[in-house]
């Protein structure tokens, strides 16, 4: 259950104007989407691009919350909803303020997961794991910037052993706020890979960017980097300097030898459902995993998560972690496999796109076509890869080369310069201007497995819905 706040308590907080009736009315979770309030909450009317919080005020208070921010004194003056309101100067920078003094106030621990992939999964995995052990709350969806972590701490449950908390950014300076708001005890990296190249020069100073988790790291916390990550290690000692984070601890996970928790022996097995197994080890410890998450990335993933709680909780065991993973689901358009009655085979991971995702994802469909099967790559646009977009889209045409697909869909005009670029080396591809001719490229492939990787803004995951309708 989320904090319980009188009126009286969070107008203190917010230093909020309120009514002097009724001072005892109380409130429990935030909401800002009118459509999505639950009794009892608290409103935040919120500014946005087109519209005003204010304007859904109403509806808000109709479907039951119990009190409202917003920045308009007039609502006090309304007989008939005065008592449940509190005024403040900007209803956003409110939010955050709450967030800030419930963190502030939280005893339990605090993991703050950020990287240029990787991060939603290890959030995701980190929080499903921790909440069959013992009580935590986690970031839903990808709530990974300061709306998002703001709602996410609003929200959380304050007897909690453990939150976790996504941590994203675009641009430089985003990642410390988020990380001073956060607190964390313990900060992921997951890797260090092109994000938002439009912003940034080039790889270090996406390096620079995501180690600015370490501003709100606390100065004897602990900072897990994937121990095969050379960018990220190579950045490391400058920005612990800079941050002046002397004192933290570094821990590496994953594949590298320098690994605190090993991952080794990873393999796809093929059995109707492909899923993933492999082993993690530790000085002391081992066990072997079997999930649905598929990709020897996501056993770097796991390995953090794994080491996350150990390193916080030593007295798990990794035998008790690993009881409660396999039926764990892939986060969301992430590698989420869906049978066809027509027998084909779907990977959706529409959600999001990058250059190491797509070539990890290639990776996957060779193992398939190792077993036997054939495969169909349907690759849609690569969003925020700055000036060397076109090129780091035509970098996985070897990669697709060699897979040698029984066919390539591409979607979008990053994307088309793979099927330009395919069709020139006698690879059938072919380019699709809508997604309703995706979708008609693609249905026919009986008994095929077809993946859907492109980043969230391209639509694919409109296709698979296509896909899935009774013909």
């Amino acid at each position: 259950m989320s904090h319980i706040l009188s009126k009286k308590s969070l107008a203190n907080i917010l230093s909020a104007s309120i009514n002097d009736t009724n001072s005892d009315l109380c409130g429990q979770g935030v909401e800002f989407n009118s459509k999505e309030v639950k009794p009892g909450q608290i409103f935040f009317a919120l500014k946005g691009s087109k519209n005003h919080g204010h304007d859904y005020l109403q509806d808000a208070l109709s479907k039951g919350a119990a009190l409202a921010i917003v920045e308009d004194p007039k609502f006090l003056k309304d007989s008939r909803i005065g008592d449940q309101i509190l005024v403040v100067e900007d209803s956003l920078k409110a939010l955050q303020s709450l967030a800030s003094h419930l963190r502030n106030n939280f005893k339990g621990k605090v993991v703050g997961v950020a990287g240029s992939v990787g991060k939603t999964t290890t959030k995701d995995l980190l929080g499903n794991i921790s909440s069959q052990l013992f009580p935590s709350s986690w970031s839903k969806k990808s709530f990974n910037n300061l709306l998002g972590l703001s709602y996410t701490i609003c929200n959380a449950d304050p007897s909690d052993k453990l939150w976790v908390l996504e941590l994203g950014m675009n641009h430089e300076g985003e990642l410390a706020e988020l990380s001073l708001m956060a607190k964390p005890d313990l900060a992921i990296i997951t890797q260090i890979a092109p994000e938002h190249m439009e912003f940034f020069r080039d790889l270090n100073h996406v390096a620079d960017a995501e180690f600015e988790v370490l501003a709100g790291l606390k100065d004897d916390g602990e900072l897990l980097l994937n121990s095969e990550d050379l960018v990220a290690f190579s950045a490391l000692t400058k920005n612990i300097q800079h941050r002046n984070k002397s004192k933290i601890k570094v821990q590496p996970f994953g594949f590298g030898d320098k690994s605190e928790l090993l991952a080794t022996n990873f393999k796809h097995v093929i059995d109707g459902e492909l899923k993933g197994s492999f082993s993690l080890e530790s000085k002391t410890e081992n066990c072997t995993i079997k999930t649905n998450l598929i990709g020897r990335h996501n056993a770097g993933n796991f390995s953090a998560a794994f080491l996350a709680l150990k390193i916080l909780f030593p007295e798990l065991k990794l035998s008790r972690i690993s009881e409660v993973v396999e039926t764990i689901p892939p986060s969301p358009m992430r590698l989420n496999q869906i049978t066809l009655p027509n027998g084909a085979l779907i990977i959706d991971d529409s959600y999001n796109s990058s250059p190491v995702a797509v070539a990890a994802a290639i990776n996957i469909m060779k193992e398939i076509k190792d077993a036997g099967r054939e495969v169909v790559l349907v690759l849609g646009d690569m969003y925020e890869l700055g000036d060397s977009a076109k090129q780091y889209h035509l970098n996985l045409v070897p990669l697709i080369v060699e897979l040698a697909p029984s066919l390539v869909v591409t979607f979008g005009p990053l994307a088309q310069n793979i099927s330009t670029e395919l069709s020139r080396l006698g690879s059938k591809a072919v380019h699709a201007q809508s997604i309703e001719e995706v979708t008609s490229l693609v249905k026919n492939n009986t008994a095929k497995v077809i993946l859907f990787k492109a980043s969230r803004g391209v639509g694919l995951d409109r296709a698979v819905k296509i896909l899935l309708q009774p013909q």
